[in-house]
């Protein structure tokens, strides 16, 4: 590895790592106390910001500053939005035959789409932007600057997995076999998400079936 990439994977880890530990620092000290002591409204909008000031702004500033390159073009936010629109609506269709087959084998195939303000705007239509922003545009893709699509693929649907880690121990759902059954589920989506957004070189794609997932997933499950 020359001194070049060296200095761009080292400054690529640094990230990650400061990525992890403030989001942890924020689920597990921070969210639960916001959650018991504000309104449902005051909630939506606080997550609204702190998602968008600690997981969208900071990539924006690294291509910007540290790159020296067009946040948008970087991302595949600026082209290919036909492709991305056709592979949201193949990668959704899947999302939607299993989880309504899932639902159904357990018995729990229902629609209940009173969702709050909260749900709505941070689980389902923020959710895909922000979240496929930071793990396909831009760890995948950097990831994949240094090694095979494959191993990018895989490195980045692990972090991808790992990130909901705070959030689940904050629930108490970091316990066998749900911890398990979680983990292969959140993987094989980061999966998906990576194989379409090589296909259709969108991030809409990503960004789309991503929250049209959470939408069923809540609607279903809730």
């Amino acid at each position: 590895m020359t001194d070049n990439k060296f200095k761009k994977f080292k400054s690529l880890a640094i990230y990650i790592l400061l990525f992890f530990s403030i989001w942890a620092i924020y689920e597990i000290g921070i969210a639960p106390y916001i959650e018991n002591n504000y309104s449902e409204n005051i909630l939506a909008f606080f997550k609204f910001f702190i998602k968008l000031f600690i997981w969208i702004v900071p990539v924006f500033l690294y291509l910007k500053f540290h790159d020296k390159i067009d946040p948008l073009s970087y991302l595949k936010l600026k082209y290919n939005i036909k492709q991305g629109l056709i592979g949201a609506l193949g990668l959704s269709l899947i999302f939607i035959t299993y989880n309504g087959l899932r639902a159904y084998l357990i018995g729990n195939l229902k629609l209940d789409v009173s969702l709050s303000i909260n749900t709505w705007i941070n689980g389902i239509v923020f959710v895909g932007l922000t979240e496929e922003i930071v793990f396909r545009g831009f760890f995948l893709k950097k990831l994949w600057d240094k090694l095979s699509f494959k191993k990018a693929m895989i490195v980045s649907s692990l972090l991808f997995v790992f990130i909901h880690y705070p959030v689940w121990f904050v629930k108490g759902n970091l316990v066998f076999p749900n911890l398990i059954f979680s983990s292969i589920y959140i993987f094989v989506i980061g999966i998906l998400e990576a194989y379409i957004f090589k296909k259709t070189d969108s991030l809409w794609a990503c960004i789309i079936s991503h929250s049209i997932h959470n939408l069923i997933a809540y609607i279903l499950f809730k």
